[in-house]
């Protein structure tokens, strides 16, 4: 496998609610979300009062250099689900997901599920070129 300096990065939330969308939207962070989510032909607004967030990998930074007015950076990543811990509606919990990898080379996903007041957030990666080792389980039999 050739080796390639590019890295992949995908960013989805599933649906959910806000308690209060006047302040959400207020926020600065999820303002330069919606707007990069806008750049590239998305929309966060679903049907009802449901809002959804993603992100291409072309919506990220690639660089310390880039101008990121209209990319994503990790900071911002980590704001947002701050800002959706906070304005969640108090009945929904929004599952998000987080992929980056690098072909050949690593891949991380964090998934995260979000509620009020309440983020428990897991990895699943796979480095040293790509590999993983063999685990072995013992299968349910019935």
């Amino acid at each position: 496998m050739t080796k390639t300096n590019t890295i992949t990065r995908y960013f989805q939330t599933s649906a959910f609610r806000l308690s209060d969308a006047e302040t959400f939207h207020s926020l600065s962070c999820v303002n330069h979300i919606i707007s990069v989510m806008k750049t590239h032909g998305l929309s966060h607004e679903l049907d009802g009062d449901y809002i959804a967030l993603s992100l291409p990998s072309s919506a990220f930074t690639t660089s310390d250099f880039d101008d990121i007015s209209d990319k994503i950076t990790r900071d911002d990543l980590l704001n947002i689900v701050e800002a959706i811990e906070l304005h969640i509606h108090h009945d929904d919990a929004c599952k998000l997901v987080y992929v980056e990898s690098k072909i050949g080379e690593y891949f991380d996903c964090f998934s995260s599920i979000i509620e009020h007041n309440n983020t428990v957030t897991s990895k699943v990666d796979c480095s040293q070129f790509n590999r993983i080792p063999k685990t072995t389980s013992k299968g349910v039999s019935s």
